[in-house]
């Protein structure tokens, strides 16, 4: 349609000029009739009317391709803020499986099958600008209600306020931007950043939410552990445990549903690929899928949610080439992030031996 209206737009603007090259040759012929000043005087007139014609149509031009910019901006803020938290949805931060799990097929297939009790989410999450229905997500909002509740007490019990205080501040921060085009204020100034329009999905600022809202959790956690009541009191301290033991668990079983496990042991042992993917059930009773059946290289794994006529296949297929070798550059950065990883961790210990040293001798 753009390249059909510029076409249609390059056809009205040569049209204009040839009809004003052709009035031309009509004043010019006339000119000869006419005194040298007043030839001069209607070439003058001539050139003005083109230069005025030529400046409309380039205003006329510049007008188009800011209305295209303006559309382009529109469509790609609704394309960036498509996958926007819902501020209902929140409440599933201390409340699992609020509005169901997720929309993969996939999980809901053998989440069915597995006998998880994995369940089709219905809310608003990752529905289209201004529809009524639809959906998609793949994740829970699940942060854990201990863990909420530990947060908020950080406030309180907090060792270091200003630790405290600038991971509730960033919480909330990251909070506000994952709600996206439902807090349009604040995530226009995202939106407006250099890069800040190819950053999809702002749910995704949730899970730095989940991160700081962790991280107070534990200021919360290690000032019970320090407190007297607490630290000398051995049933106080088993009651700790079994709590932090028990919100793990808690987090844990939420999770397990969004787990669909696959079996490709066979796969494997012949050197296979495994692949997965939605086939008709009339395909099973092909004659020429006969073998694939008894080899094991195509079997039936769960029923499509939803829908009789389709099931979930597992189909297995000779490998094509060798595999990829890995790419220097990228195998050295990762080698560099692991051994980096493994340095922090090893300070952080140390530094928590340390530190547990020194109370000791206090």
């Amino acid at each position: 349609e753009q390249l059909a209206k510029q076409a249609k737009d390059l056809d009205a603007e040569k049209e204009g000029v040839e009809k004003i090259r052709a009035e031309q040759l009509e004043e010019l012929k006339k000119i000869s009739g006419y005194t040298p000043e007043q030839a001069r005087q209607i070439i003058l007139d001539r050139v003005e009317a083109e230069s005025r014609h030529e400046i409309a149509m380039k205003l006329v031009a510049l007008e188009q391709e800011y209305k295209e910019t303006a559309d382009d901006k529109a469509a790609r803020w609704i394309f960036v803020t498509n996958w926007s938290l819902p501020p209902e949805e929140s409440l599933e931060f201390i409340v699992p499986r609020l509005n169901g799990d997720t929309s993969c097929p996939l999980t809901l297939a053998l989440g069915s099958r597995q006998k998880t009790g994995v369940k089709p989410y219905t809310g608003a999450l990752g529905r289209p600008i201004d529809a009524k229905a639809g959906n998609y997500r793949q994740h829970s909002l699940y942060v854990g209600f201990f863990t909420v509740l530990l947060a908020f007490a950080a406030l309180y019990l907090g060792r270091s306020k200003r630790d405290v205080w600038f991971f509730a501040v960033a919480a909330a921060v990251c909070f506000v931007l994952s709600l996206g085009r439902y807090c349009e204020a604040a995530y226009r100034i995202v939106f407006a950043l250099p890069f800040g329009d190819a950053i999809r999905a702002p749910v995704k600022w949730h899970h730095l939410t989940e991160f700081c809202l962790v991280v107070l959790s534990a200021f919360s956690l290690d000032a019970i552990w320090r407190m007297e009541a607490v630290s000398k009191r051995f049933w106080a301290k088993a009651l700790f445990v079994a709590v932090v033991v028990l919100a793990a668990f808690d987090l844990a079983r939420v999770d397990r549903k969004y787990l669909a496990a696959v079996d490709v042991s066979q796969a494997r042992k012949t050197g296979y690929s495994q692949n997965l993917t939605f086939v008709p059930r009339s395909q099973f009773a092909n004659p020429r899928l006969a073998p694939m059946l008894r080899s094991g290289n195509l079997k039936a794994l769960a029923n499509f949610p939803g829908r009789a006529d389709l099931v979930l296949a597992a189909v297995c297929e000779p490998r094509e080439g060798a595999r990829p070798k890995p790419v220097p550059v990228a195998a050295a950065l990762g080698i560099v992030s692991i051994l980096a990883s493994l340095a922090v961790a090893a300070f952080a210990f140390m530094a928590t031996v340390k530190h547990l040293a020194l109370n000791g001798r206090k």
